[in-house]
């Protein structure tokens, strides 16, 4: 389960919900990732995802966001090799 933060403005928010929708949609339904969407308050009135570690602007193109949080999807648990890759470099050093 993947746990997105949306910081938004209070208002004029509705385009930006439209984009956290299809986001999770597209997350639930082509990747076959469940994910919980937490909207909070923006304090500076900016238009924020937090994924994992990651704040991306929620002005950017949703083809742009999609990519960037599968990204780090792919990079954290989608390497097969990944724990391969850790054990090696903690046995090199």
């Amino acid at each position: 389960m993947l746990t997105l933060i949306a910081k938004l403005p209070l208002t004029n928010n509705s385009k930006f919900m439209r984009k956290l929708w299809t986001i999770t949609t597209y997350l639930r339904e082509e990747v076959g990732v469940r994910t919980n969407l937490i909207v909070v308050n923006s304090d500076d009135g900016k238009p924020q995802l937090i994924v994992m570690d990651e704040v991306i602007s929620l002005y950017k193109d949703v083809e742009e966001i999609i990519e960037r949080v599968t990204s780090k999807l792919a990079y954290d648990v989608g390497d097969r090799n990944f724990l391969d890759k850790v054990a090696g470099a903690a046995t090199t050093k």
